[in-house]
């Protein structure tokens, strides 16, 4: 398991999907938030996982910051620490 994890906003399509690649090799984990697009947010978290890495997808409105505040909840409770947002 990894002790580094980071949390972006948009992960499944476009830019947000480039994440991995961001992530990979600096010993962090990814987790992400995504609103629209489950089947892109699993195939993000299949190709961090094929590389070696870990992720997590958690569904939330970007645009809402209750629904944030869970989604950095969620993502403590299922791995570790966050440590760069």
């Amino acid at each position: 398991m990894w002790t580094k994890w980071a949390l972006f906003t948009g992960g499944s399509r476009s830019i947000g999907a480039s994440h991995p690649e961001v992530t990979r090799g600096r010993c962090a984990a990814l987790a992400f938030i995504y609103g629209a697009s489950p089947g892109n947010a699993d195939e993000v978290v299949r190709a961090v996982e094929a590389a070696g890495g870990e992720a997590l997808a958690v569904r939330a409105d970007s645009g809402d910051p209750p629904a944030v505040n869970a989604a950095v909840t969620e993502t403590e409770r299922s791995s570790a620490a966050l440590t760069s947002l």
